[in-house]
């Protein structure tokens, strides 16, 4: 944790003094007034270089702004901290996003601190798309591949992370964006720590917190497996299991209550009515794949999850190959093909017996 500090120290060194450096004034290429962002809110400047266009979100420590940077001639979020405590999660997330660890990670554009109001500050790429969250309970419904193509997108940039040393803490729908393009986006480190560490009182969002995290033990990269495994089951099933409407009793199901198996009739309840039969082979080994992965993610002890998200993400990809071959027959509101289902399944899927066996699951 040190190394971490001294790091920290660093940034926010050079933040002041970068405040202080006189800047060469340039020239830039015009800019016509259909490229900027559309303020809904009258617009104004920030640290010389920014124009603030809309407030994102506030909490009581820190702000979140979409900006027009100026210097970089494209749109940028803008976090800063309005209190002595909201400085260190801004400070710890420069220090992650500065590191270049994974591409799917926001680009640190700028850190420093306002002049006139004395807070630290970070701008980053803004990213367009939407989160997790509003694609499975908003919108169109989305073919199951899709769904555990995210998961497995997700468990690569996270190998990544964990094999730098350290573990993102705070993994939820609302921190994982979709672009436009399809590509998968992991947002929000402020909470992200070194592998290992412990805490005297719980970080994170209590619906994805791990039961390590939830009793105060030291957490490791699986209690972002914990997460990303709740994740995966609620964009299926639309449904977080562990929820309850008092905080309390979430981190007491956190800690104790059994995560539900997916079943198969949620997985042939995609599949419409006429084609249910012909694809019953698929529709077990997609459902017999995705079931035993999601309770290894899991479990409650973190010794019986996976290792590391390389398996993760192994399985999730032979998962999304086989629901892949759903996706022309399943229910979303579209006409799928008028023909007879002639899949030769041969090579395609792991024998049931054989995906027990290597899930290890009784």
């Amino acid at each position: 944790m040190d190394g971490f500090r001294l790091n920290i120290e660093a940034l926010s060194a050079t933040s002041y003094r970068r405040q202080t450096q006189p800047t060469e004034k340039r020239r830039g290429p015009r800019l016509e007034p259909s490229t900027l962002p559309q303020p809904q809110t009258q617009t104004y400047h920030f640290a010389n270089r920014y124009s603030i266009v809309k407030e994102i979100s506030r909490t009581q420590m820190s702000v979140v702004r979409l900006a027009f940077d100026w210097v970089k001639r494209t749109g940028a979020i803008i976090k800063y901290g309005i209190c002595h405590l909201g400085a260190e999660p801004i400070l710890r997330e420069a220090f992650f996003l500065s590191q270049n660890i994974d591409p799917s990670f926001p680009q640190l554009y700028d850190i420093g601190v306002h002049q006139d109001e004395g807070y630290v500050y970070i701008s980053m790429e803004q990213i367009h798309g939407q989160d997790l969250n509003a694609l499975i309970y908003g919108g169109e419904p989305q073919p199951l591949y899709r769904s555990i193509e995210r998961a497995m997108m997700v468990a690569g940039a996270l190998n990544n992370l964990h094999s730098a040393g350290y573990v993102h803490l705070d993994l939820k729908p609302e921190n994982v964006m979709e672009e436009d393009s399809g590509r998968i986006r992991l947002i929000d480190f402020g909470l992200a720590d070194n592998i290992g560490t412990s805490y005297q009182c719980v970080i994170g969002t209590p619906l994805y917190v791990s039961p390590e995290m939830a009793r105060l033990q030291p957490v490791d990269q699986r209690a972002d497996m914990y997460a990303l495994g709740l994740m995966l089951y609620e964009s299926i099933t639309r449904n977080n299991p562990m929820d309850a409407p008092d905080i309390n009793q979430i981190f007491i199901n956190q800690m104790s209550k059994p995560m539900p198996r997916l079943e198969r009739q949620t997985i042939a309840d995609r599949i419409r009515p006429e084609y249910r039969q012909s694809l019953a082979t698929l529709i077990d080994q997609v459902t017999n794949i995705l079931s035993n992965v999601i309770a290894i993610m899991t479990e409650k002890d973190p010794a019986d999850r996976f290792e590391n998200m390389e398996e993760v993400e192994g399985w999730l990809r032979h998962a999304a190959t086989l629901a892949r071959q759903l996706a022309p027959y399943e229910n979303l509101g579209t006409n799928g093909p008028e023909i007879e289902v002639e899949i030769d399944l041969t090579d395609c899927y792991l024998p049931a017996d054989q995906v027990q066996d290597q899930l290890q699951v009784a």
